[in-house]
Protein backbone atom coordinates (compact mmCIF):
# COMPACT_ATOMS: atom_id res chain seq x y z
CA UNK A 1 0.00 0.00 0.00
CA UNK A 2 1.38 3.32 -0.83
CA UNK A 3 0.63 5.49 2.32
CA UNK A 4 1.07 2.22 4.89
CA UNK A 5 3.52 3.71 6.94
CA UNK A 6 2.28 7.18 7.04
CA UNK A 7 -1.38 6.08 7.80
CA UNK A 8 -0.51 3.64 10.59
CA UNK A 9 1.47 6.71 12.24
CA UNK A 10 -1.93 8.34 12.12
CA UNK A 11 -3.75 5.79 13.34
CA UNK A 12 -1.22 4.63 16.57
CA UNK A 13 -0.91 8.37 17.29
CA UNK A 14 -5.18 7.99 17.37
CA UNK A 15 -4.84 4.73 19.44
CA UNK A 16 -2.44 6.73 22.09
CA UNK A 17 -5.25 9.29 22.35
CA UNK A 18 -8.16 6.91 23.18
CA UNK A 19 -6.01 4.66 25.39
CA UNK A 20 -5.24 7.70 27.26
CA UNK A 21 -8.40 9.92 27.16
CA UNK A 22 -11.18 7.30 26.83
CA UNK A 23 -14.57 8.44 25.59
CA UNK A 24 -16.43 11.33 26.87
CA UNK A 25 -15.05 14.49 25.79
CA UNK A 26 -15.75 16.77 22.87
CA UNK A 27 -14.19 16.96 20.12
CA UNK A 28 -11.37 19.22 20.24
CA UNK A 29 -10.23 17.97 22.90
CA UNK A 30 -9.19 15.02 21.45
CA UNK A 31 -8.21 17.44 18.00
CA UNK A 32 -5.67 19.09 21.20
CA UNK A 33 -4.57 15.90 21.88
CA UNK A 34 -3.89 14.26 18.41
CA UNK A 35 -2.07 17.32 17.30
CA UNK A 36 0.37 16.58 20.77
CA UNK A 37 0.95 13.01 19.69
CA UNK A 38 1.15 13.28 15.57
CA UNK A 39 4.09 16.80 16.66
CA UNK A 40 5.59 14.24 19.20
CA UNK A 41 5.99 11.51 16.35
CA UNK A 42 7.49 14.23 13.94
CA UNK A 43 4.28 14.45 11.63
CA UNK A 44 3.91 17.95 9.84
CA UNK A 45 0.33 18.54 9.55
CA UNK A 46 -2.14 21.38 8.82
CA UNK A 47 -5.09 21.86 11.10
CA UNK A 48 -8.60 22.72 9.91
CA UNK A 49 -7.47 22.84 6.49
CA UNK A 50 -10.15 24.15 3.88
CA UNK A 51 -10.06 22.45 0.78
CA UNK A 52 -11.93 22.84 -2.36
CA UNK A 53 -13.92 19.70 -3.46
CA UNK A 54 -13.87 18.78 -7.20
CA UNK A 55 -16.64 16.63 -9.43
CA UNK A 56 -15.51 15.28 -12.83
CA UNK A 57 -12.97 18.21 -12.72
CA UNK A 58 -15.39 20.91 -11.60
CA UNK A 59 -15.18 23.05 -8.43
CA UNK A 60 -18.47 22.22 -6.75
CA UNK A 61 -17.73 23.33 -2.94
CA UNK A 62 -15.13 23.34 0.09
CA UNK A 63 -15.18 21.57 2.96
CA UNK A 64 -12.28 21.97 6.01
CA UNK A 65 -10.70 18.89 7.48
CA UNK A 66 -9.88 18.62 10.80
CA UNK A 67 -5.93 17.62 10.19
CA UNK A 68 -3.99 17.29 6.68
CA UNK A 69 -1.26 15.13 7.48
CA UNK A 70 2.01 15.30 5.42
CA UNK A 71 -0.05 17.06 2.16
CA UNK A 72 -1.20 13.63 2.09
CA UNK A 73 -3.85 12.14 4.33
CA UNK A 74 -6.90 13.70 5.63
CA UNK A 75 -7.91 13.12 9.49
CA UNK A 76 -11.84 13.82 10.36
CA UNK A 77 -12.37 13.32 13.87
CA UNK A 78 -15.58 12.24 15.41
CA UNK A 79 -16.21 12.25 19.45
CA UNK A 80 -18.65 10.12 20.72
CA UNK A 81 -20.28 10.65 23.86
CA UNK A 82 -21.94 7.70 24.89
CA UNK A 83 -25.41 7.89 26.57
CA UNK A 84 -24.44 6.18 29.84
CA UNK A 85 -21.65 5.21 30.49
CA UNK A 86 -18.01 5.88 32.19
CA UNK A 87 -16.65 9.76 30.97
CA UNK A 88 -13.20 9.57 30.26
CA UNK A 89 -12.82 7.36 27.19
CA UNK A 90 -14.03 8.10 23.48
CA UNK A 91 -13.30 6.19 20.47
CA UNK A 92 -10.29 6.89 18.27
CA UNK A 93 -8.59 4.50 16.17
CA UNK A 94 -10.06 2.99 12.76
CA UNK A 95 -9.29 2.28 9.29
CA UNK A 96 -7.10 4.25 7.02
CA UNK A 97 -7.71 4.06 3.23
CA UNK A 98 -5.79 5.99 0.42
CA UNK A 99 -6.07 7.02 -2.72
CA UNK A 100 -4.49 9.64 -5.18
CA UNK A 101 -4.49 11.53 -1.41
CA UNK A 102 -5.04 9.55 1.13
CA UNK A 103 -7.89 9.72 3.97
CA UNK A 104 -7.36 7.98 7.04
CA UNK A 105 -10.47 8.24 9.64
CA UNK A 106 -9.67 7.91 13.57
CA UNK A 107 -12.72 6.05 14.36
CA UNK A 108 -15.55 7.07 17.19
CA UNK A 109 -12.72 9.94 16.65
CA UNK A 110 -13.18 8.95 12.56
CA UNK A 111 -9.29 8.96 10.81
Amino acid sequence: MKYEELTHKVIGCAMKVHSTLGNGFQEVIYQRALAIEMKKQGLDYQREMEMTIFYEGIDIGTRRVDFFVENIIMVELKAVIPRYGNRGKSETGGKGSTGGRGTASVGGCTA
